[in-house]
């Protein structure tokens, strides 16, 4: 589902952030999706935190129902620990997990976001996003977050699409049961009427 109407563009300051955020807000359901470039190894803890935050504010500002947040996030968020009770993850992450890959999960989990890249099991050679000049070091640093894990039916890199660039592309599909949101819409409306008519015996 591709959201339209209303583009609202959020800038950082310390780095070169750019956030799009796209909705319909006519619709009962609008769907937001927002794109981001992310902060790299060269800042600090400080700047990650305000990177977060910027990112936070531009969904708590958004009015959509639905969000999906893509972004060359560049930390390593490895597998998901055996013990862990995040919700963030789903069993099918790749590689080691730095402190940075930390601090997404963490936004992921406050934000009530899921992981995409972690819910499909694919071969290697699908799972990771960036390889170093030199060719010796790849890693899974770019990933797509929903905000239902259900929306998500796939997720996994196009080895097939030279971009030329050190990253590679990633698809994601994203699929809104509208039938069913319909239908939640009515139950809720006819509940709302049933709390007012209680209300109004009473």
């Amino acid at each position: 589902m591709t959201a339209q109407g209303h583009m609202g563009q959020l800038k950082a300051r310390s780095w070169n952030l750019e956030a799009k955020l796209q909705y319909d807000t006519p619709q009962p359901n609008p769907t937001g999706s927002c794109g981001v470039y992310a902060t790299t190894s060269i800042y600090d803890d400080e700047d990650v935190d305000i990177f977060y935050e910027e990112l936070g504010k531009a969904l708590d500002e958004d009015k959509s129902k639905y969000n999906v947040v893509m972004s060359d996030f560049n930390p390593k968020i490895g597998q998901k620990d055996k013990h862990s009770d995040t919700q963030s993850m789903g069993p099918f992450g790749t590689g080691e997990k730095n402190v940075r890959g930390e601090r997404l999960i963490k936004f992921a989990e406050e934000r009530n976001l899921i992981i995409a890249n972690t819910l499909f099991q694919k071969p290697e050679k699908r799972m990771w996003t960036w390889e170093s000049p030199d060719g010796t070091t790849r890693n899974q640093i770019d990933f797509t977050m929903t905000s239902e894990r259900n929306m998500s039916k796939d997720c996994g890199v196009i080895t097939k699409i030279d971009i030329g660039s050190d990253h590679r592309m990633v698809r994601a599909r994203i699929v809104i049961n509208s039938r069913l949101e319909r239908l939640r819409r009515i139950k809720k409306k006819e509940t709302n009427k049933d709390k007012h008519r209680n209300t109004g015996d009473a």
